[in-house]
């Protein structure tokens, strides 16, 4: 049995030698940015998936930085705890193992994150998941675009751009509409506030009579599990019997930032409900109803 190889100094630097391979451990502890991974050595050779599915498949014949580095090829550097030190930034790393593990993209990245593991992804060699992390909704059309054939042109679609599960296609829609909207967080702003002064936390509360009437809405309220409610104008009927939008001063003039606004505040906790308002059983307005509900 041969006898382990002696332990490396701190901070120090292995250069491969042509005709040589390395001795690497099957489980091999890395330090990518200061942060600590450990992985098998196969997964990090891209060896995992076997026969027809090894890492030169999944990237189209290249082979990834990682595989070259613990395949003795490039130059490998140790930190002073022996691990295998990379300069990277290690938020990421976990999605580039997990990708070099089962093969799958990473979903539901917000579009600045998306970009830098896209930019690691790139870094590390692997462009397959750097180019899906890339795409973006419009590839589809103009993929599509070239003419009216048959089903080839399907299938060259989905080679560019593989496809993308709808909470992915929504985050990014989503992710374009507030980067357009330089007013959305004072529209989100104002629609807490008013909130806030529906439950009496107005910065300067009306004048009451200190007489609490007691209505069907009142009684309609006892019965839910809200402690109170804010209507958010949205839209309206002018006089002219024109819709109007009703908060253009804060940038809130599309339906796709409504609906943005929505999403938002529901993602912070809030109900919300796109409802209509009527006059005489005609509509006249749409209003954003927010919910503060009752901690459980």
């Amino acid at each position: 049995m041969p006898s382990p190889s002696p332990s490396p100094s701190p901070a120090s630097s292995e250069r491969p030698s042509r005709g040589s391979s390395f001795d690497f451990p099957e489980v091999v502890e890395l330090s990518v940015g200061g942060v600590h991974f450990a992985a098998s050595l196969e997964t990090l050779r891209g060896d995992r998936y076997g026969s027809g599915r090894s890492q030169e498949s999944l990237e189209g014949g290249a082979q990834s930085m990682l595989s070259a580095m613990f395949s003795g090829r490039l130059q490998t550097r140790r930190d002073t705890e022996g691990r295998y030190f990379i300069d990277r930034d290690g938020r990421h790393f976990h999605h580039i193992l997990n990708y070099l593990r089962d093969g799958k993209y990473p979903v539901g990245l917000a579009a600045r994150e998306r970009e830098e593991v896209a930019r690691e992804a790139a870094f590390y060699g692997l462009e397959a998941m750097a180019a899906h992390l890339r795409a973006d909704i419009g590839m589809w059309h103009d993929a599509g675009s070239g003419g009216s054939g048959g089903g080839g042109e399907c299938e060259n679609r989905s080679e560019i751009l593989p496809p993308i599960p709808a909470s992915e296609a929504a985050e990014m829609v989503l992710s374009r509409g507030m980067e357009e909207w330089p007013e959305f967080p004072s529209c989100v702003q104002a629609a807490i506030e008013d909130l806030l002064a529906a439950g009496g936390l107005a910065r300067e509360p009306p004048a009451t009579s200190g007489v609490a009437v007691l209505d069907d809405s009142s009684v309609q309220c006892l019965l839910s599990d809200t402690l109170v409610t804010a209507q958010i104008p949205l839209a309206h009927v002018t006089d002219s019997k024109t819709w109007q939008w009703s908060r253009r001063k804060q940038g809130l003039n599309s339906v796709l930032r409504a609906k943005l606004l929505r999403s938002h505040l529901q993602r912070l906790g809030y109900n919300c409900r796109i409802a209509p308002v009527y006059d005489k059983k005609e509509v006249s307005a749409y209003i954003l109803q927010v919910e503060l509900p009752i901690p459980s």
